[in-house]
């Protein structure tokens, strides 16, 4: 008896080390793959909730955001670069405020406008271009729509191993205001393991981070500058055969102030904490059209 026991542990060891072995050993090179003439089509939600204290007064507000985006792959171009079409099909904003409701549906300065988006192949963002004008004012940067923001999350510029953790840095400006906002990101990417998403055998990535931020500019006459940081975390399934991002979950959570010199200087604290979702609803190659 007490053999038998001997031999059956020896056997659970056994397998056990060959388990954590294979499961050890996998490893990935993870980047995007852009199929020339494949069309992707993607939900977008996202909830922002803001503080501003302005003068002595709180002013709380919530932009609720629901959009269909399609993605038209171009292919690699002469630098080893990928290419894409970007166009918003719908868009619906709603604001909710301490002073002020608004809803947006279709505005007609973004639906159907192309932007041409150039990244690398682990998804950094080199250029974006507006092949159509896009005039939204205001609505653009309440909204979050600026035509300059990356649409696919940074994946890992070294090869992921399952349980170890790669750290990365990114670092990205956008044009806002009159002026440029300039974000530092700290990220660290842990591969969480497989799971079926969507019909897509995809990797589960963990990824978090900090975020800093600092920018000027001018509005209203006033000029103006802003710094701030934060956290956030991010879980990416990436379906590593096809390069797809099939879905991504994002909360940052941000302490930002604002300073604004001119006719009237003032400065404001700002607490933001975003939350939002991109979802694949639709992959259609070249030739299936």
């Amino acid at each position: 008896m007490k053999r038998s026991y001997l031999v059956l542990f020896g056997v659970a060891v056994f397998l056990n080390l060959n388990l954590y072995s294979g499961h050890a050993s996998d490893s990935y090179k993870l980047k995007y793959k852009m199929k020339k003439g494949t069309t992707l089509n993607y939900t977008m939600d996202s909830k922002m909730e803001s503080l501003l204290e302005v003068m002595g007064s709180e002013n709380e507000s919530t932009t609720k955001s629901k959009a269909k985006i399609k993605i038209t792959l171009e292919g690699e171009n002469k630098d080893g670069n990928l290419t894409y079409l970007m166009v918003y099909e719908s868009m619906l904003i709603e604001l909710i405020s301490s002073m002020m409701d608004s809803t947006f549906k279709n505005p007609e300065g973004l639906i159907g406008k192309r932007v041409r988006k150039t990244i690398t192949p682990n998804g950094d963002q080199i250029e974006s271009v507006e092949l159509d004008s896009i005039k939204l004012g205001m609505l653009a940067q309440s909204g979050g729509l600026s035509s300059a923001r990356e649409f696919f999350p940074n994946l890992p510029e070294h090869e992921l191993k399952m349980g170890e953790k790669i750290s990365m840095t990114d670092v990205d400006s956008l044009n806002s205001f009159g002026g440029t906002v300039v974000s530092k990101s700290d990220m660290e990417f842990t591969l969480l393991g497989k799971e079926k998403k969507l019909g897509y055998d995809c990797l589960k990535i963990d990824v978090k981070g900090t975020v800093n931020v600092e920018g000027d500019g001018s509005m209203q006459g006033m000029k103006f500058f802003m710094e701030g940081d934060g956290d956030f975390q991010r879980t990416i399934y990436f379906a590593p055969k096809e390069g797809l991002l099939v879905a991504a979950e994002n909360q940052t959570d941000m302490e930002m102030t604002a300073a604004f010199t001119g006719q009237m200087s003032m400065t404001i604290p700002i607490t933001q904490s975003v939350k939002s979702t991109i979802t694949l609803i639709k992959r259609v190659d070249s030739n299936e059209k």
